[in-house]
């Protein structure tokens, strides 16, 4: 999706969630306001399917719709993840190593 040829519809929708709430209420000429949108601005937004495999390496994703399973293989059934943790609207992703 294009953000900036969607970016009010896209920044109210992002405004809602529970993660960027923290946000919003910071005065506007505040410096962490200023570089919360400045990130904001640059970040892109991808769509994925059910059943799709997402890998965010060296980025960064937050749920903004829907959830996602983290799965991870180990060294006795390479063959069969097992689930980690169920990321919900609002989680962050590839941010800590546990949900990596």
């Amino acid at each position: 999706m294009d953000f900036a040829k969607f970016s009010k519809s896209l920044w109210t929708l992002i405004e809602r969630k529970s993660f960027f709430k923290r946000f919003i209420n910071l005065p506007k000429e505040s410096n962490s306001y200023k570089l919360f949108r400045s990130i904001v601005e640059r970040a892109t937004v991808e769509l994925y399917g059910k059943d799709q495999v997402v890998f965010l390496r060296d980025r960064i994703g937050i749920v903004v719709m829907g959830s996602i399973e983290i799965r991870k293989h180990n060294n006795n059934n390479l063959m069969k993840p097992f689930i980690v943790k169920k990321a919900i609207e609002g989680d962050v992703l590839g941010w800590a190593d546990g949900d990596r």
